[in-house]
């Protein structure tokens, strides 16, 4: 068998199941199964140009994750190859590749190597079979059942941010972490949102289009990278804005000085006096010199709430809609009680009630979205509980009910302006 009119050549299993690429001088480099010492912890390097799986080759025609051996003996492959020259060949068995990441999903062939997402398992497998031909003694080659894993990484050229991890809780689609709330989907768009591992990294150069949008005191996320170190990251890092002012960021290395993963806690304008706060953008670097730069983002509004059932009500004719906002009108800075749009992206139901969040990045920022199950239960140092917050929107049927949101799934309910049952946030005015 050749694919390449006999450069590689498989007249035994471990060469059918092997991996070849091109060095930079151009040279094809072959890996056979017996040659695999690649492991998790040890995979292979590949070259700077080999940038998706396309450039990886195999015995499985280019498209294709599993062949019957038999087509690669047609005129359409013609992959079969004899020494004397005999064309009337045919072959039994099959083969298959499975490519998957280091968090077990499946990878299409067309998708670009990322060492975010590395090592990757490259999965080849044959069943029995033969190739044989018409004509020789003997007419025939054996291939055995076998399987080999290349493990894979591609070379880092440069450090960059992979991924910004906030509380991933609610954060999957159909429930399948087991979260006791049948059939929500929590997962935001997939360019954006990774179940697993949190907000991807959109434009590192560019604020607006990253996590966090919106931020509170002692809210946090964890920023993967590679190509670099926390400490190093935590060293080369400005712990106040660029741009803005009433924010700051306190940077510590949760695995350790030589890990891959800095741990950002927000601090800023607090229960009970405030403060004032700008929206305020924050660059990340690699390198004390400022000149790779490997994340940003901008906070837009900043959230103030008090672990307090509407904190005080210095009139007795105050309900808790109104309790609320002189809270909120009492902070310095300008604050004001959240509409429900600062707070979820959630689709009210015909009944103008329910539905969730799903996790997602936008221009206007919504607190729940963005942060999760936003609670001390996970920010252990915040003032958010797993409750309700007052929103600034009457629900306007006739009534005088208010719109509230739920800080755990970002669900909107409504309630009596006078209950004085549930809890204030307030938000910097934008």
């Amino acid at each position: 068998m050749t694919f390449d009119n006999g450069k590689v050549k498989a007249d035994n299993t471990s060469q059918l199941l092997s991996i070849n690429f091109y060095l930079p001088d151009g040279s094809l480099k072959t890996i056979t199964a017996d040659q695999n010492l690649s492991t998790e912890t040890n995979p292979i390097v590949l070259p700077h140009d080999v940038t998706s799986f396309d450039n990886i080759m195999t015995f499985i025609p280019y498209g294709e994750t599993s062949i019957d051996l038999n087509e690669l003996t047609s005129n359409y492959y013609d992959f079969a190859r004899d020494d004397d020259g005999d064309s009337d060949m045919s072959a039994t068995g099959n083969m298959s590749i499975d490519i998957e990441d280091n968090q077990n999903k499946t990878v299409q062939l067309t998708d670009h190597l990322s060492a975010c997402n590395a090592p990757y398992k490259i999965k080849l497998t044959t069943t029995n079979g033969s190739l044989t031909t018409k004509y020789g003694i003997p007419n025939s080659s054996l291939f055995t059942k076998a399987e080999t894993v290349y493990f894979v990484t591609p070379e880092i050229t440069h450090s960059y941010a992979c991924y910004a991890q906030p509380n991933l809780k609610f954060g999957d689609d159909n429930n399948s972490t087991g979260n006791g709330y049948n059939n929500l989907y929590f997962a935001g768009p997939t360019q954006q949102w990774d179940p697993t591992k949190g907000f991807k990294v959109i434009n590192a150069d560019l604020p607006s289009a990253n996590f966090p949008r919106t931020g509170s005191n002692n809210l946090f996320f964890l920023l993967t990278f590679v190509g670099t170190t926390a400490k190093q990251v935590i060293a080369s890092t400005p712990t106040t804005p660029e741009k803005g002012s009433g924010a700051a960021l306190v940077l510590t290395a949760p695995n350790g000085d030589d890990g891959n993963v800095v741990k950002i806690l927000l601090q800023g304008p607090k229960h009970p006096k405030g403060g004032l706060f700008e929206p305020a953008t924050f660059k990340i670097y690699s390198d004390p010199e400022k000149t790779n730069q490997i994340y940003s983002f901008e906070i837009i509004r900043w959230f103030i709430t008090s672990k307090d059932v509407v904190p005080y009500n210095t009139k007795d004719d105050l309900t808790g809609v109104a309790t609320a906002s002189e809270y909120c009108h009492s902070l310095e800075g300008e604050y004001e009680v959240p509409y429900i749009i600062n707070y979820t992206n959630s689709k009210k139901n015909d009944f103008g009630i329910g539905g969730n969040y799903t996790r997602e990045i936008d221009t206007l920022g919504h607190l729940f979205s963005e942060w999760g199950y936003t609670s001390s239960t996970y920010y252990s140092a915040s003032d958010w509980a797993t409750d309700s917050y007052w929103s600034n929107n009457p629900v306007g049927d006739g009534t005088t009910d208010q719109y509230l949101v739920t800080s755990y799934i970002g669900s909107i309910r409504k309630e009596k302006p006078s209950y004085m049952g549930n809890k204030v946030a307030c938000v910097s005015a934008y």
